[in-house]
């Protein structure tokens, strides 16, 4: 349908004077996008506070993908019957009532991303969020992340949940997830950062459904990787990024030996910093280990006279790569 749609659009384009051109393509596209008669779907809509005039005329029960900013002033989120994917971005208690009206609405949402300053209590967040049975995919980026007030199991309902990132320029609690986690029994990716050194315990709990395993890292020692690698889990995919400074994590024996803690890893993502001055780095033996296994460490800043200015040889170094199981 789409295709006959510009096919007509192109058609009308070959049959129009070059100086009349945009006022009346513009029209015929408006024309052929808002009828009534023709039976297709919006993607990509969005609404922000750029946007002085809303029409009227606009199918929004088309509309299945939608970007809505706090500073949009019309409240119709209720219009939009077929929405499947939306992304909200503004404050919480925004977020919270424009998610009140999709519950009411029976809105069956399948993807929800939200870009926040703040989450407060993400526990209870997520006890809202769970609300929202149709939701398989779940995104949550914030700048902060408060203090958790803890709610009883017996209110986090079993989420149908396959996918579910969770972002933020603060440290995540990692016990808080220990205790959220378990609720999450469909889940087949999960995405945390960021994730810092001070780790009282490692994960106790991994869905039998987890296939890709993603995290960012701040200063975590290699061996709570090991630690979390033991517990039982059906990870295929693992993803490290972030930055470290224990020199473990440049060992390729170690990185080796993550293969054999769990078994059904096939690929390691490694893309990591770390800050080091250790000078054999640089020496083809070491290079040479590090590559049989697909992994590139480089200086990302070698300017001597930078280094030196500061009394010391410490450098800037990326670990990159992937590493796939024999």
């Amino acid at each position: 349908m789409c295709s006959d749609i510009w096919l007509e659009i192109f058609e009308y384009f070959e049959t129009i004077e070059l100086f009349t051109i945009f006022p009346r393509l513009t029209n015929r596209i408006d024309e052929l996008l808002l009828t009534n008669n023709e039976h297709f779907y919006s993607r990509g809509f969005v609404l922000d506070g750029d946007l002085k005039f809303f029409s009227e005329e606009i199918p929004l029960h088309r509309i299945i993908s939608l970007s809505l900013h706090e500073e949009f002033f019309f409240k119709i989120i209720d219009q939009f019957s077929k929405l499947r994917s939306l992304k909200l971005i503004g404050g919480m208690i925004w977020v919270t009532s424009i998610l009140e009206d999709i519950t009411k609405k029976e809105i069956k949402l399948e993807q929800l991303t939200i870009v926040t300053s703040r989450v407060e209590a993400l526990q209870k967040f997520l006890l809202r969020i769970s609300s929202i049975i149709s939701l398989r995919r779940l995104e949550i980026c914030a700048d902060e992340l408060g203090e958790n007030d803890v709610i009883s199991k017996s209110l986090l309902l079993p989420s149908q949940i396959e996918q579910f990132i969770l972002t933020s320029s603060s440290i995540i609690d990692w016990n808080s997830l220990l205790y959220i986690l378990p609720h999450f029994s469909s889940i087949l990716l999960l995405n945390i950062g960021l994730i810092d050194r001070h780790l009282k315990t490692i994960p106790l709990f991994f869905s039998q459904n987890l296939r890709t395993l993603s995290l960012s890292l701040l200063e975590v020692p290699f061996i709570w990787i090991t630690n979390l690698l033991q517990t039982p889990n059906s990870i295929v995919n693992f993803k490290l990024t972030g930055l470290v400074h224990d020199e473990n994590f440049i060992v390729n024996e170690n990185w080796i030996r993550l293969f054999e803690l769990a078994p059904s890893i096939v690929r390691i993502y490694v893309n990591l910093s770390l800050e080091q001055d250790k000078k054999f780095y640089y020496y083809e033996k070491f290079q040479t280990k590090l590559r049989t296994i697909n992994l590139q460490l480089t200086c990302i800043n070698d300017d001597d006279d930078c280094y030196q200015h500061y009394g010391n040889e410490h450098r800037w170094w990326n670990l990159k790569g992937r590493m796939i199981k024999a």
